[in-house]
């Protein structure tokens, strides 16, 4: 096997590997997008319900 062959196999191989690593990051993105969204959703209906209700639930206590 000569040089440029060795080369060029290393290539190949490095580029697989960024690949590779590039694909995880984009899964744990996936995942922590659907994560995020779910939150995201729960705040703004807790904060709707909240506000909307903010009379009702204050005026009792006081």
């Amino acid at each position: 096997m000569s040089d440029k062959e060795k080369e060029h196999l290393y290539k190949e191989l490095s580029d697989v590997q960024k690949n590779r690593k590039f694909s995880k990051s984009a899964t744990v993105f996936k995942k922590v997008w659907k994560i995020m969204v779910a939150y995201f959703f729960f705040a703004v209906s807790l904060i709707v319900i909240v506000d909307t209700y903010w009379e009702n639930i204050v005026k009792p206590l006081f």
